[in-house]
């Protein structure tokens, strides 16, 4: 599961560390920074037509990527915070500074998490804010506590178990999920970014099926051995 990462002209995110920092706590999902920003030629954006209308780089294989991110600080028109469509998201981060203090890397973090979720998740999203990361937050201030307990509730855990049709990677796409989400939380507590955290040494949560000592990006992120229940 190729990922792509990319920002447009209204927003200045180091993407390119954040998917190194991803990578080295992923397994079976790759995260890649674009080239270079896009443009979305749109001031407002309407799904789908927006979405089809943004000028990417040639060369960056967006065709052939799972999925396609583009953070931009342009509203949607119905003020959601991001629509699909193939396999192109686009994540507004407008009226953000309203929202919340943490920083919107913290968020495009959050948002990844939450559709790499959807992957494996058929349940619906929850209308009301509980700090799941299947929220669908409805009441947009609700993204700061999400970001600051981040973490996926027992129902949808139930849920995903129950499911006949997890895709056959689904545990790895969980406990990346799971890993993630831990980080989150854990720099968002302490009002940092994600990438600070993980430059200034936040460690992935160990887990049983996962060793890594990675050094990417001036950013090392270790994991070894020991138990982990919430995984079934």
């Amino acid at each position: 599961m190729r990922q792509l990462l990319y920002i447009d002209d209204t927003l200045d995110l180091d993407v390119e560390s954040l998917a190194a920092g991803l990578n080295a706590i992923s397994i079976g999902v790759e995260f890649a920074a674009g080239s270079e920003s896009v443009e979305i030629p749109d001031k407002v954006i309407r799904h789908p037509n927006s979405h089809k209308r943004i000028v990417f780089p040639k060369g960056d294989g967006v065709s052939t990527a799972h999925s396609v991110f583009v953070a931009t600080r342009k509203p949607y028109d119905n003020n959601y915070f991001y629509e699909f469509s193939d396999n192109v998201g686009v994540i507004s981060f407008n009226g953000w500074d309203y929202l919340t203090s943490l920083p919107e890397i913290n968020g495009l973090a959050f948002f990844i998490s939450s559709l790499l979720a959807e992957e494996i998740n058929p349940a619906d999203a929850h209308d009301k804010n509980r700090g799941c990361v299947n929220d669908f937050l409805w009441d947009k201030k609700g993204v700061d506590v999400a970001m600051r307990s981040a973490f996926l509730c027992p129902d949808c855990r139930e849920a995903i178990d129950r499911s006949p049709d997890k895709p056959p990677n689904f545990r790895d796409i969980l406990k990346t999920v799971d890993v993630l989400l831990d980080q989150i939380c854990l720099a968002s507590r302490t009002s940092q970014s994600v990438i600070d955290y993980w430059q200034l040494g936040g460690r992935a949560r160990r887990f049983d099926v996962f060793t890594a000592n990675v050094n990417v990006a001036g950013m090392r992120i270790d994991s070894a051995g020991g138990d982990d229940n919430s995984f079934k």
